[in-house]
């Protein structure tokens, strides 16, 4: 079984849905025009569904299918370690950048030469747009998903229109005909006081943070606790309780992260929302362990593995564990799938063995069973729950989210 087989009760649903997700049907003078290619490849789809039902993995029907994979890999679960990793450091720079962009000089704040503001004040001014473009283009997407405070962000572009309107108001006082009035006076202390507000409305980046929302008329609530975990989860959007660990060579490169959201409130009281962040997880399930980079694993960069919990305990298919290996060219990824590696790490009883089409480990305890496959440059392992059932709910969930529509 491949990981994007589905069982036999899935009734191939999955294939169709990911493939109908992506028909995009545009009205054209009354005319609907439908993109021919998505057309041929529905209609393979369905040609192989009823020549092989449900043994034909979704991967093998188009080249187009991998690349949606390997982009959902990489935006889903690939830049989220990365992003945890620097996001101390983008975030330091970040502070800095806006530390200066918020400070006015005193010529201007205070002015007391009039001919010195005239002659500093158009340079100022196109410095400072510069910066805020830079901060507009650059530095809020250097946050990347810790621009958040869950469901509002923490840092909207600045209106460079109304800088530049603000700036055009104060060279007109400067330059207008106001004669009873003092050569001092004559520059606009609203227009400046206006700058000066609406650069102080960009904020610094804190990990904790505590922000109000309506839900009613004259009522809040809140949201408060820890940045990245409110990140992460506004990231997984259906789950309060993430768990992410890489292994690698370097050990630098190790990330440990553990958060929850917590709801709380009662029924006659919107509930408030905390996100807390937890210990590192102590360590992963043996298996996964066994699959740490050994010096004879060529190409390999870093293994990642994610636990993700449902809110909803109850609800089927949104607990999900996945490994996720990376090389670094999509060839050394086939090799190494294709040729199957037995890993056995010394001083465990436990050991894994990855074959066409699964890895499955031995212990004292349980025999699972992990289903994957090869895309580009990664290897995705998809952990079922256990003798709980086959796990295509999770597989399907997951296929789902790797290949939804931009």
């Amino acid at each position: 079984m491949c990981l994007w087989h589905k069982p036999a009760n899935g009734h191939g649903q999955v294939a169709l849905a990911a493939l109908e997700n992506e028909n995009r049907l545009q009205r054209d003078s009354g005319i609907f025009t439908v993109n021919l290619r998505e057309i041929a490849a529905l209609a393979m789809a369905l040609f192989i569904l009823a020549l092989w039902g449900t043994r034909s993995p979704l991967y093998a029907l188009d080249a187009y299918w991998e690349e949606k994979l390997v982009k959902g890999i990489e935006g889903w679960m690939v830049s989220p370690l990365f992003e945890l990793k620097e996001i101390s450091k983008r975030s330091g720079e970040y502070n800095q950048f806006v530390k200066r962009v918020k400070s006015l000089p005193e010529w201007l704040e205070n002015p007391v030469d009039l001919d010195q503001v005239k002659r500093r004040l158009p340079p100022f001014e196109q410095t400072l747009l510069r910066d805020l473009k830079v901060y507009n283009e650059q530095k809020i997407p250097s946050l990347g998903i810790f621009n958040t405070q869950w469901t509002e962000v923490l840092a909207n572009p600045v209106n460079l229109k109304e800088v530049e309107n603000i700036f055009r108001r104060i060279n007109q006082s400067l330059n207008g005909e106001q004669k009873q009035k003092s050569r001092t006076e004559k520059i606009c202390k609203a227009c400046v006081k206006e700058l000066k507000d609406l650069l102080g409305e960009i904020p610094l980046f804190t990990l904790e943070f505590k922000a109000a929302f309506s839900y009613g008329r004259g009522q809040e609530a809140t949201y408060r606790g820890n940045r990245l975990v409110a990140g992460l989860i506004e990231h997984y959007k259906d789950f309060h309780t993430v768990e992410l660990q890489a292994f690698s060579q370097d050990h630098q490169s190790l990330v440990s992260f553990a958060g929850h959201r917590v709801i709380e409130g009662n029924a006659s009281a919107e509930p408030s929302y905390a996100f807390s962040l937890d210990p590192p997880p102590a360590s992963v399930h043996p298996a996964w362990k066994a699959l740490e980079p050994i010096p004879s694993s060529q190409g390999l960069k870093f293994i990642s593995y994610f636990s993700l919990k449902g809110f909803d305990k109850r609800d089927k298919g949104k607990d999900l564990a996945w490994a996720l290996l990376v090389f670094d060219r999509k060839e050394e990824a086939q090799k190494f799938w294709k040729e199957g590696k037995k890993i056995q790490r010394k001083g465990e009883k436990e050991f894994a063995y990855l074959t066409l089409e699964r890895i499955s480990w031995q212990g004292a305890k349980s025999k699972p069973s992990v289903y994957g496959g090869p895309f580009g440059p990664y290897i995705l392992l998809v952990q079922t729950q256990g003798n709980r059932g086959t796990g295509e709910e999770e597989v399907d969930y997951l296929l789902g989210r790797l290949t939804r529509p931009k």
